[in-house]
């Protein structure tokens, strides 16, 4: 979307968190772990985060996401 662009159109920086949030959403949805999840009253939340960027990603670029359970508690 043209807000997730910075004035280069280049995503900005805050929208990569966006796509992990909906990364991790997707993931407990395809493991079935979301009606778990939900029926005991959780949610997943995200209690650190930290990014490194490599190189931009820019407007209409393709790209992959790639998630895992790092931790349960």
């Amino acid at each position: 979307y043209p807000n997730d662009l910075d004035l280069l159109f280049h995503v900005n920086n805050g929208r990569y968190f966006t796509y992990l949030d909906i990364a991790r959403m997707d993931w407990l949805i395809r493991t079935g772990d979301w009606e778990r999840v939900k029926d005991l009253g959780w949610y997943p939340v995200a209690v650190s985060a930290s990014l490194r960027f490599k190189k931009s990603l820019t407007v209409f670029q393709k790209f992959e996401m790639h998630t895992r359970m790092a931790g349960w508690d």
